[in-house]
C-alpha cells in the first residue's frame, strides 16, 4: 500500500494559492464598488440596448423616457444614482423595478420582467471584453 503524505512544500503551494485568490476577490469587489465616477448607465429593452447615459452626478434631476410594447417607462438620475420611476399597475403589476429604489453602483441592476427592462451601472474604465476570471 502505497501511502502519500504531504510535504512542507505542497502544504506552502496550496497556501499560496489561497491567499492569491483571496486577493484576487478582494481586489475584484474593491473595483467594482470604487468604479462610480467613469460610469454610464445602460437601458436594455428586449435584451436590446436602446441608449447608454451618463451617470449624472449634479443635484438636478434628469429624465429619460423609453417607449416599449405596452407603454412607457421613466428612469431618473441625480447625484450619481439612477432609478425607474412608478408604471401603472396594468403594465407592470407587481411594481418591483420601481421598489428597487435608487442603485449607485456597477453591481446592482433595475429589472422590470413583465416588460423586458433591465438599467445597469457600467464602468467605462474597462478597456476590453475580456472577463476577469481567467481558467
Amino acid at each position: 500500500m502505497l501511502v502519500m503524505l504531504m510535504t512542507k512544500y505542497d502544504k506552502f503551494l496550496i497556501y499560496v494559492i489561497i491567499v492569491v485568490s483571496i486577493l484576487g476577490m478582494g481586489y475584484d469587489i474593491y473595483v467594482a464598488t470604487n468604479a462610480t465616477t467613469g460610469s454610464i448607465i445602460t437601458v436594455q429593452i428586449d435584451n436590446e440596448v436602446v441608449e447608454i447615459v451618463p451617470l449624472n452626478f449634479s443635484g438636478e434631476s434628469k429624465l429619460y423616457i423609453y417607449t416599449f410594447k405596452k407603454g412607457q417607462a421613466a428612469i431618473e438620475t441625480k447625484d450619481g444614482k439612477v432609478r425607474m420611476l412608478p408604471m401603472p399597475r396594468d403594465i407592470c403589476p407587481e411594481g418591483i423595478c420601481s421598489d428597487t429604489g435608487w442603485i449607485d453602483k456597477p453591481y446592482k441592476n433595475i429589472v422590470c420582467l413583465p416588460n423586458k427592462i433591465m438599467v445597469s451601472i457600467n464602468s467605462v474604465e474597462k478597456k476590453n471584453n475580456i472577463d476577469d476570471v481567467a481558467f
